[in-house]
């Protein structure tokens, strides 16, 4: 059985990680940012209400460098949606 808050959790989660491994990949030139990208999951995935004042400006750095998918993953709630010309 399956309740649609696990389902949206895991594609939550399965679209983050594609998400954040091909910025990874993007990033190879530039080791510091791609060391950022690859070491943000937990940081994505907290509640802001709950994130370490230490962590609140690496989080706000992270959501300024948008990703080559940023667009398409906010109009779509998270899911990439195509996007003509692609």
């Amino acid at each position: 059985m399956f309740d649609l808050f696990h389902v949206l959790a895991k594609y939550s989660r399965e679209v983050l990680d594609r998400v954040r491994v091909d910025e990874a990949n993007r990033l190879r030139a530039d080791q510091p940012a791609r060391r950022v990208v690859k070491s943000s999951k937990w940081l994505l995935l907290c509640n802001r209400d709950n994130v370490a004042a230490r962590d609140q400006v690496r989080l706000e750095e992270l959501l300024a460098a948008k990703p080559a998918d940023h667009g398409r993953l906010c109009a779509s709630g998270g899911a990439p949606v195509p996007v003509a010309g692609d």
